[in-house]
């Protein structure tokens, strides 16, 4: 038995999302109905539009004894503090959990499609109590959203574009996209972080990381599909989805409010939906301005320190690698300041090159490679990617400050290792 969690909000976002995640339930429905499995699906209508059918009108086309559950504008008002958010994703999630009515739990996003890896884990009934599951994400091209939409052109090898591919525990992939465990350990692990309300970014990360810190399992059990869209992989940072901040600045384990989920509010039932309502003093008005603790507003440092690790590269015309070719390393490219450094490889964990006219490694064919200094090039993944290339250059006893973005090879002479420990931020020599 399992109760299926996703959201969603009567706007179309991007003009395709109806269609993107009509198709995919349509998909994940009829899947699970002719598993056998016993199911639930819940969906949690954030902030409707005032005036426009509920999309969960249209769902329940698809999935006649869907649960839907409506969170008010009056409500998103309240919780919210960004003006650009429209739905908060995970809040509206840890929603639907606090009233699924079974212990297994699909966590999902509404444009995800299900596998034969997920039935396999629930019909076998090997879920264990201390684990979350999560899967690599195929993304498709949308060009499969045509008239002749077929499911077998999803699962068409041809017609994948980009692969996110977990790699525990430096890097979660798209974790968010759908995450599989007991609803007891989801509670146990205070579910989704509330107090980040300016943002819906890095939150799946943080759960992640939350259940690490605090003992708990990742495994990675296969794959899902996705049809790729405008802002599949931009998270859109200063958007919909909210601020970028350093999400690594928070201390771990996180609390939630007792009452986290909106397990406080009361129901009341309208026609086939349960409208929920917060029985308190409630505010009126979105802030202005997004209201962002001063503890997540350091993220500059990263861009910092990067610019001056590529002035110290230039200055030693050190032989470089570039492992994650994230916004920094993408923008430096595009101002030509790549240009100036030697610039030998691009190191990657998926076989996408960003830049046709150099090579691209991966950690064994570097191996064989001559070079100088690896370069972080992402601030999204920096701590993860840092703390993986010291464990696999084998650096011991590193501490991470969370803007460290260059490490240096032990062929590199020993008065430019102390040169760049003069620099502000901090390097460390393979041994």
């Amino acid at each position: 038995m399992v109760s299926i969690i996703y959201c969603g909000r009567n706007d179309n976002h991007n003009g395709d999302f109806d269609e993107r995640a009509l198709r995919a339930q349509k998909w994940n429905y009829e899947l699970l109905r002719k598993s056998g499995i016993i199911f639930e699906f819940i969906y949690i209508e954030w902030n409707p539009l005032h005036g426009k059918t509920l999309f969960a009108e249209h769902l329940r086309k698809i999935i006649p004894d869907l649960n839907v559950y409506v969170v008010s504008k009056e409500i998103h008002t309240h919780l919210c503090d960004n003006p650009k958010i429209g739905l908060m994703q995970f809040l509206a999630k840890n929603t639907g959990v606090r009233r699924a009515s079974y212990d297994h739990l699909i966590i999902t996003n509404a444009d995800t499609y299900f596998t034969d890896d997920i039935i396999s884990r629930l019909k076998e009934k090997k879920v264990n109590e201390q684990t979350l599951y999560i899967y690599e994400r195929l993304n498709v091209n949308n060009k499969v959203l045509n008239e002749e939409f077929s499911i077998e052109s999803i699962y068409d090898p041809e017609n994948i574009v980009f692969k996110s591919t977990p790699d525990i525990p430096y890097y979660f992939g798209a974790a968010g996209d759908l995450m599989l465990l007991k609803k007891s350990f989801f509670i146990e692990m205070e579910g989704f972080i509330e107090n980040i309300r300016f943002s819906n970014v890095h939150i799946d990360t943080l759960f992640c990381t939350q259940i690490l810190t605090k003992g708990g399992e990742i495994r990675v059990d296969g794959s899902v599909y996705h049809v790729d869209h405008q802002d599949s992989w931009s998270n859109d940072k200063d958007g919909h989805s909210g601020k970028d901040y350093d999400y690594r600045s928070l201390s771990l384990p996180y609390k939630n409010n007792i009452n986290w989920g909106l397990k406080n509010a009361s129901e009341s039932i309208v026609g086939d939906n349960v409208f929920l309502k917060l029985n308190e003093d409630l505010r009126e008005t979105v802030p202005e301005t997004p209201i962002i603790p001063d503890n997540f507003t350091s993220r500059n440092l990263f861009q910092e320190h990067f610019d001056q690790a590529l002035d110290f590269i230039k200055k030693f015309k050190l032989k470089t690698i570039i492992y994650g070719y994230g916004s920094e390393a993408k923008l430096a490219n595009e101002s030509g300041k790549l240009e100036k450094i030697n610039l030998v490889g691009i190191l990657s964990d998926d076989s996408k090159n960003p830049l046709d006219h150099i090579k691209l490694y991966n950690w064994d064919s570097l191996s064989d490679v001559n070079f100088d200094a690896i370069l972080i090039g992402s601030k999204w993944w920096s701590c993860q990617l840092y703390e993986k290339t010291l464990e696999k250059l084998q650096i011991k006893n590193s501490c991470l400050s969370g803007s460290q973005c260059l490490i240096i090879n032990q062929n590199v002479n020993k008065n430019i290792v102390d040169e760049l420990k003069k620099n502000t931020y901090e390097s460390q020599k393979v041994r």
